[in-house]
C-alpha cells in the first residue's frame, strides 16, 4: 500500500485481517506478466505478499511496516523489500515491469500525489519497460445505491467479517471502508472489533489517462478485467498497461 490521506497505522490495522476476505483472480495474471515482460519485476504496494507469493517479484515496495513484516514471513526472504512511499522509492536496478495489484492507486486520494507516484515509477523503469495496474471501477449511481449497506465478506466457525462502504463525496467518488470483525463462539457473537476507516477514491479512466500522460508514460491498453476483456463503463475493473518510451 501507499500513503494517501491514511496513516501507516491504519494500513497496518487492515493488513492484519486482509487475508480473511481477499479473494480475487489477480495473482496468476501478474505472474503471467512477469513471464511475458521479463525481469526485474517490482510489486508496488506488496502488502502481505498475497500476489507476490505467486508472481515472485524481485522487489516489493510498501509503506506499511506490518505489511512488510508479514510479507517477509510469507515469502521467506525470496523478495527484496523496501519500506517507502511509492512517490519516493529508488531501485538499485531499473525495473522491466512494475505492477500494482488490489486497487493500490485507489488508495492514493490526491491526483497530484498519484502523478508523483507515476513519475517515480517511470524514473525507476528501464526504457521500454512496463507499468501494469488494476483499479476498482464504479459509477456515482452505484456508489449511492450501496452506500452504508454492510456486506458479509467472510465467515468461519470462529469469526464473521463485514465491510461497510460509506460515501463521503459522491462527486469525487470518495468513500471510506468500515470493517467489523465479530468473534464467534458456538455461532454467537462474543466480541466485536472495528477497524479504522480506510479511504478509497474511484478514479475515472479519463483521469488516470491524464495522470499517466502527465507523468510521461505512453498508454498501451485499458481492459475491463483480468481476462483482458474490453473496458466498458459497467466494468468492475480497470486494467491499465503503460510503457516507458525506449
Amino acid at each position: 500500500m501507499t500513503k494517501g490521506a491514511q496513516s501507516t497505522e491504519e494500513f497496518d490495522a487492515w493488513v492484519k485481517i486482509r487475508s480473511l476476505w481477499t479473494s480475487v483472480d489477480d495473482a496468476d495474471f501478474y505472474r503471467s506478466l512477469a513471464e511475458k515482460y521479463g525481469r526485474p519485476v517490482v510489486d508496488l504496494g506488496i502488502g502481505d505478499g498475497r500476489v507476490a507469493s505467486v508472481s515472485l517479484p524481485d522487489v516489493g515496495v510498501d509503506i506499511s511496516p506490518e505489511s512488510l513484516r508479514r510479507c517477509e514471513e510469507a515469502l521467506d526472504g525470496q523478495v527484496a523489500l523496501l519500506q517507502a512511499d511509492l512517490a519516493d522509492y529508488t531501485l538499485g536496478e531499473p525495473a522491466r515491469l512494475s505492477y500494482a495489484s488490489l486497487n493500490t492507486f485507489n488508495h492514493i486520494l490526491d491526483s497530484e500525489h498519484r502523478v508523483r507516484v507515476f513519475r517515480n515509477v517511470l524514473r525507476n523503469t528501464q526504457p521500454g519497460g512496463f507499468l501494469v495496474f488494476d483499479a476498482a471501477n464504479t459509477s456515482r449511481e452505484s456508489l449511492l445505491k450501496y452506500d452504508r449497506i454492510p456486506v458479509e465478506q467472510a465467515r468461519t466457525e470462529e469469526f464473521v467479517f463485514y465491510l461497510n462502504e460509506t460515501v463521503l463525496d459522491a462527486d469525487r467518488l470518495l468513500t471510506a471502508y468500515h470493517g467489523v470483525l465479530e468473534r464467534l463462539d458456538n455461532g454467537s457473537t462474543v466480541s466485536r472489533s472495528h477497524l479504522p476507516p480506510l479511504h478509497r477514491v474511484y478514479v475515472p479512466p479519463h483521469q488516470f489517462a491524464i495522470e499517466l500522460s502527465r507523468a510521461g508514460w505512453q498508454i498501451e491498453n485499458l481492459c475491463g478485467g483480468f481476462d483482458l476483456s474490453p473496458y466498458s463503463s459497467t466494468s468492475r475493473k480497470q486494467i491499465w498497461t503503460a510503457t516507458r518510451a525506449g
